[in-house]
């Protein structure tokens, strides 16, 4: 059963963060810590949920999940700049997973590297959209991530601008800083008609320049600039992005949970 009326409306968690938990799990621990919404990207140490999300055992947890409003993105791994047909396919198994749970948005990213995409990149990248816009009638959208080659907020509108479908952004702000953008410019280049999705982590710099990821608040997040401009954004779902299937040192989802909440909800 979902006990997570009182919930703040705004706040939540990718599963990237717990990702050897299965759907019942992870909602139990969305509940635990009165996070509304669950951004599905791993379930049962697996990146392909779409056929744990069209299995039948899931049905009435989904169901419930979709009328509380809690499922609003799905996370694919799918790069516009280096796709093909498997991986394409795989993104319409996600899509159909996401049509059947009425969930609104899926997670595309265009280069799997900070490769700024070369013009001809770009083309092949707005093909793909195309395609899917055409050759389909679902109604999920898709959402460019601010992330690697196209980690500039600037960049990402000006490729969305170039299109004739529409395109939404998730404003990973984790990289549009690492770009050199601020807060405040970042929001204005993507629009916040456009935003509909943050991505939210806390990082610490090594002698190297890499980011490693912290609790939240235990970092070099300028909270108060991302906060102003989340202030701004106030129905866009704000997601704690603790990437621990990718750096499993980390300390277990629940921490992070905890001290977002003490940290940056309070």
């Amino acid at each position: 059963m979902i006990r997570n009326s009182k919930a703040p409306s705004r706040w939540g968690f990718s599963t990237l963060g717990c990702p050897e938990l299965d759907l019942a799990e992870a909602t139990a621990l969305a509940d635990r810590f009165q996070m509304h919404h669950m951004e599905l990207r791993a379930l049962e140490n697996t990146l392909d949920i779409a056929p744990i999300l069209q299995a039948p055992r899931w049905a009435p947890l989904l169901e419930e999940l979709r009328l509380a409003g809690r499922l609003h993105m799905l996370d694919s791994s799918f790069f516009l700049c280096a796709a093909a047909e498997e991986s394409y396919n795989a993104l319409l198994r996600l899509a159909a997973a996401a049509e059947r749970w009425g969930i609104p948005y899926l997670r595309i990213f265009t280069t799997p590297d900070s490769r700024i995409p070369t013009r001809r990149e770009l083309a092949a990248a707005a093909g793909w959209i195309r395609r899917f816009h055409r050759e389909n009638d679902f109604h999920c959208r898709l959402a460019l991530e601010t992330h690697d080659g196209m980690s500039s907020a600037f960049r990402a509108a000006a490729f969305a601008d170039s299109l004739e479908e529409e395109l939404f952004f998730v404003w990973d702000v984790h990289h549009t800083l690492s770009a050199g953008e601020s807060p405040a410019e970042s929001c204005a280049a993507l629009r916040p008609d456009r935003i509909v999705g943050i991505h939210l982590k806390d990082w610490i710099s090594t002698p190297s320049g890499k980011a490693v990821s912290v609790l939240p608040g235990t970092g070099e997040a300028p909270w108060g600039e991302i906060r102003r401009q989340l202030e701004l954004l106030p129905a866009i779902p704000a997601i704690l992005e603790y990437e621990k299937l990718w750096e499993p040192r980390l300390p277990a989802l629940s921490h992070a949970l905890d001290a977002m909440r003490n940290n940056w909800i309070h």
